[in-house]
């Protein structure tokens, strides 16, 4: 009958309208959500980067550069304490540590004490390659025994240098436990956002 033909087309055309706003709300969610995880992406890249501008000035402090030279110049508490004030500015690091051109620790925040008697060899290898390196930064992510012999490091380093030569080597430990769910805070609104989860894979 006409009616039933009418009913028909109008399910169908109403089936069809349903079809394309749950495929416009998807598309919707999708895009959302892409960008809600490249943000995720592009704030740690972005704050990743940063370290390395860190490393890159903290280096050439010339009183850790002269300390490294020569631990007389200078009491190791004077150094201690500019290295717990870089760390109360840059409250990213949670752990500084400057060692001299034969690898022994001559200063630190939180202070260790000095020595080199903790070193083990991967410790002592990735050191004297830093020394070795003339690269803006070597970053490195793993376990170094003299920040944390127990869980992986994401470490920035880089050689001082004095008139050229290269007098020791500096260590930053980033927070990096903290970072990503710093991040996650923001973005999920510090948890009230529960519909989405996100999660850093490699």
């Amino acid at each position: 009958t006409i009616r039933s033909a009418t009913r028909e087309r109008f399910e169908e055309l109403q089936g069809r309208l349903i079809r394309q706003i749950a495929e416009e709300n998807r598309a919707s969610l999708g895009d959302e959500l892409q960008a809600q995880a490249q943000c995720t992406i592009d704030i740690l890249v972005r704050n990743l980067f940063e370290r390395t501008a860190d490393i890159g000035f903290l280096a050439t402090d010339e009183v850790l550069t002269a300390y490294a030279t020569d631990t007389t110049s200078m009491s190791r508490e004077t150094v201690e304490q500019r290295l717990a004030h870089y760390a109360s500015f840059y409250s990213v690091y949670q752990a500084i540590q400057v060692f001299d051109a034969q690898l022994v620790r001559v200063a630190s925040h939180p202070s260790t004490g000095a020595g080199d008697e903790s070193l083990s060899i991967s410790d002592r290898q990735f050191l004297n390659t830093v020394l070795q390196s003339d690269s803006a930064y070597t970053e490195h992510y793993g376990r170094v025994g003299f920040f944390d012999a127990h869980a992986p490091s994401l470490v920035y380093a880089k050689r001082l240098l004095a008139d050229g030569q290269p007098v020791g080597v500096l260590c930053l430990q980033f927070r990096i436990a903290d970072e990503l769910p710093s991040i996650f805070g923001v973005l999920l609104d510090d948890g009230r956002d529960s519909s989405v989860v996100l999660a850093l894979l490699d």
